[in-house]
């Protein structure tokens, strides 16, 4: 017996489990990709209709702030002067705000990411 057969056949059983794999994906490799494309394009579908929703909720919190007398107007205040009246009642909107839709905090924001006023749970 050839002292280099076992060894070949110990090569060639090691490059069954490649070859079979390679076979797989030359055989089936366009429809697992188109799969893979179909099911990340519905992933994104789903992503994107949630962020559509959050920001359609972000929409309906502003309107439910900025209903009413007053707000924007103190908001500005706010900002401008630090007004501890326009902050009284933009923290009471805001708190109103965080117990109506069950938010653990309601924030207003300067353009710079400054926090101005915070109401909620955890405040």
């Amino acid at each position: 017996m050839n002292p280099l057969k076992p060894l070949g056949l110990f090569l060639l059983s090691l490059l069954i489990v490649p070859a079979i794999a390679l076979s797989i994906v030359l055989i089936n490799g366009s429809e697992i990709r188109t799969r893979s494309f179909n099911a990340l394009s519905s992933i994104a579908k789903l992503k994107a209709d949630r962020i559509e929703g959050w920001v359609d909720g972000c929409r309906e919190d502003l309107k439910i702030v900025a209903i009413g007398e007053g707000f924007v107007s103190r908001a500005e205040a706010l900002v401008k002067t630090e007004d501890a009246d326009a902050k009284a009642f933009v923290l009471r909107r805001l708190e109103a705000l965080s117990k109506l839709r069950d938010y653990d905090t309601a924030l207003l924001l300067k353009t710079e990411g400054q926090v101005l006023a915070a109401a909620g749970k955890n405040n």
